[in-house]
């Protein structure tokens, strides 16, 4: 079996058997989007909150200097 295969077997066998068809794709698509996310952030780093206004700040003003 492939490893991913595998992770998604691990990751449905640790659920609740109460839990319908769209809580397990709605509870794997969440878990593996997190994992995904947080890989991003020991490859990439995080930004910091100012950072981030800045950007959104530089942004809003380029898209007001196009209009």
């Amino acid at each position: 079996m492939s490893t991913a295969k595998a992770a998604i077997f691990d990751e449905i066998n640790s659920m609740p058997d109460s839990l319908d068809e769209s809580e397990i794709i709605d509870s794997l698509y969440h878990r593996f989007r997190l994992k995904q996310s947080r890989e991003s952030i020991e490859e990439y780093g995080t930004l910091s909150t100012d950072e981030v206004r800045d950007y959104f700040r530089e942004k809003r003003a380029k898209r007001q200097a196009a209009l």
